[in-house]
């Protein structure tokens, strides 16, 4: 571009899409360690972790206390960060599950996980069908969707099932990739609820076992949830780059 042609408008845009993604990364680090400080402040979660006077089963139980003195709050707040999870879909959700076995127990674990499912795959699905297949291969997927559609459009609801099935696979893709073909979104929805409630309720049940068991996993599992959430902040990073943002 001609030196004469530059704007100031033009120079603040291509200053924007250099740094959006590291502003969007830095303020989600904010936001995160602001949480954990909030929380070791108020008694919360980091604060009873923390804590050396007591023994880990003490822990584990006064954590569950703590979530459920939230009410019906802390299950619908359990069910949002699995829809989130389901949204930015390279994540994997399997992290998400043990804590609600073990928070929860099985049963209301293994329900708000499957329901978060199921309603993140219908908010996936219209994603793509509003902001079109462009829009969500460059700025979600990276253009690993296509692989998808030719399957979709054959076998429709049972890709959708079988994919559900397998564990540590990325198949929140295939709800945005169901939304480049006819298959309606209960569809999609029904497919996620069938493929997903074994992998939801095993794994709630599992954790909550393996917790009554092993108390002294609380904190580990506590140490992994926080790197996990330096590598969302990373993924979104890196999603939100022009670099990604180029992929076709």
């Amino acid at each position: 571009m001609p030196l004469s042609n530059i704007t100031f408008d033009s120079l603040l845009r291509a200053v924007r899409r250099q740094f959006r993604g590291r502003i969007l990364a830095l303020g989600l680090l904010v936001v995160m360690l602001g949480i954990v400080l909030l929380s070791y402040t108020r008694g919360g979660v980091v604060h009873i972790l923390l804590r050396w006077d007591i023994n880990n089963e003490q822990k584990t139980s006064l954590v569950q206390q703590y979530f459920l003195s939230w009410g019906y709050l802390a299950p619908l707040a359990y069910m949002g960060a699995v829809i989130i999870e389901v949204i930015i879909a390279p994540i994997p959700g399997t992290m998400l599950y043990a804590p609600g076995g073990m928070i929860f127990g099985g049963f209301v674990g293994g329900s708000m996980s499957l329901l978060g499912n199921v309603l993140g795959a219908g908010i996936c699905h219209r994603i793509t069908r509003i902001l079109g297949k462009s829009f969500v291969e460059s700025h979600l997927a990276g253009g690993s969707l296509g692989k998808y559609e030719p399957l979709l459009k054959k076998q429709g609801i049972w890709i959708i099932f079988f994919l559900r099935l397998i564990p540590f696979t990325s198949s929140d893709l295939v709800s945005y990739a169901a939304g480049f073909t006819s298959i309606p979104t209960w569809k999609v929805m029904l497919g996620t609820f069938l493929g997903m409630m074994p992998l939801c309720y095993l794994q709630a049940y599992i954790a909550e076992e393996i917790f009554k068991a092993f108390p002294s996993l609380i904190l580990p599992v506590f140490i992994v949830c926080i790197i996990y959430g330096f590598y969302v902040i990373w993924l979104v990073k890196k999603l939100s780059s022009p670099e990604s943002n180029n992929v076709h």
